[in-house]
């Protein structure tokens, strides 16, 4: 099986993030990763999602990456306009498997990759393997 998980990430002034960006643009749940005491930390929005079992699955993955890209469309003008001495937006890919007969989850939709770009985000990836238990007897 082959997972991913495409999330937005808001780095800085959470209270700014919030009033800026989250409340305003967003009806999905979010996942505030740390505050410290001047209300600076990471908020994590999921934008898609998904399993692999089999290679006839990565239709379903595209398409839920296609609608990942027509967001990052919709968010431009917010994203681009970001002051960044209280916020920083990045592009967060992990994709794993757990079968070392599939090959990782790698090619990334065009259109995904330009809203991204256009939007000013840097894209970072993580890639994980499950590798078979190969204990000795």
């Amino acid at each position: 099986m082959i997972w991913f998980k495409l999330t937005l990430r808001l780095i800085g002034d959470l209270d700014y993030i919030d009033e800026k960006v989250v409340r305003s643009y967003f009806n999905a749940p979010f996942v505030v990763r740390h505050r410290d005491a001047d209300h600076r930390g990471q908020i994590a929005l999921p934008l898609a999602q998904g399993e692999l079992h089999s290679l006839d699955a990565t239709r379903d993955a595209y398409l839920a990456l296609d609608k990942a890209a027509a967001r990052l469309r919709e968010l431009h003008f917010t994203l681009v306009t970001l002051d960044l001495n209280r916020c920083k937006a990045d592009l967060s890919l992990s994709t794993g498997r757990t079968d070392a007969q599939m090959n990782f989850f790698y090619q990334l939709p065009e259109e995904l990759v330009t809203a991204a770009g256009v939007a000013g985000l840097a894209l970072g990836l993580s890639f994980y393997a499950g590798w078979p238990n190969d204990s000795i007897d």
